[in-house]
């Protein structure tokens, strides 16, 4: 067998595992889709996984699954809870973006990067994308107002995005009024370059947009939240929109 076809076989054994890992039960049909195989090659495939000690489980009959067991391939990849944190939302946003150039190998790298997460951090991966919006580029009246913000600021964003945990924030407004603020890191807005994040304010107690760079302290406040639907996060704020 050539050299490229054993790269392109190992590639795709890589993306089984990492699809096996994404989602708790495949049937045979979505996987072969998925690789763009036949039902054939990825029973051969599955088999040589098995060989090499990869533990997969399939049920028999027409509406049989397949399966990984949740306990392989824990701690493979021994990345610390902060780059763990910037790789999942890079590609997240990357995969966003829809490039033709870069859509597939995000992907297959996203699908790889679940095989060594932890459990609750795989089913974060598949969570994620879906709290991140790309919009547009920023207007230029925004972008003349924008500064970068500090990494402390945005470590701590972050990290209340990724684990659902609130923030205690000190915010100025465009009028430059200062207030104090416990909010919900909901959902991550990106308009090139600048970054919001859309919240539920409990000062408010309603949906609010903040723009990241005009946050002046912010803390995480010990507290975890649930997830609140995008449709009620985003109503009453399009005229906020139509300003960015």
């Amino acid at each position: 067998m050539a050299k490229g076809s054993l790269l392109n076989k190992q590639n795709r054994l890589d993306r089984l595992v990492g699809l096996l890992r994404q989602d708790e039960v495949w049937t045979m049909k979505r996987l072969a889709e998925q690789l763009e195989v036949s039902d054939r090659t990825l029973l051969r495939d599955i088999n040589e996984l098995r060989e090499q000690g990869v533990p997969i489980e399939a049920e028999r009959g027409p509406g049989g699954g397949v399966s990984l067991s949740r306990r392989w391939g824990v701690d493979k990849l021994r990345l610390n809870h902060e780059e763990v944190i910037s790789m999942l939302v890079s590609l997240a946003i990357t995969e966003t973006l829809q490039s033709p150039l870069l859509a597939e190998p995000v992907r297959s790298v996203r699908q790889k990067m679940t095989l060594g997460l932890p459990e609750h951090q795989r089913q974060v991966v598949n969570q994620l994308r879906k709290r991140i919006l790309v919009g547009d580029p920023a207007s230029g009246q925004v972008t003349q107002t924008y500064s970068q913000p500090s990494a402390a600021i945005t470590r701590q964003v972050t990290t209340g995005f990724f684990e659902l945990e609130m923030l205690d924030i000190e915010y100025i407004a465009g009028t430059g009024a200062v207030t104090e603020r416990r909010i919900e890191p909901q959902y991550l807005f990106f308009n090139w370059p600048v970054w919001y994040l859309l919240g539920w304010d409990h000062l408010r107690d309603a949906p609010r947009v903040f723009r990241i760079d005009r946050m002046q302290k912010v803390r995480l406040a010990g507290k975890v939240f649930r997830p609140r639907s995008k449709s009620l996060i985003l109503q009453g704020l399009d005229d906020y929109y139509r300003l960015l």
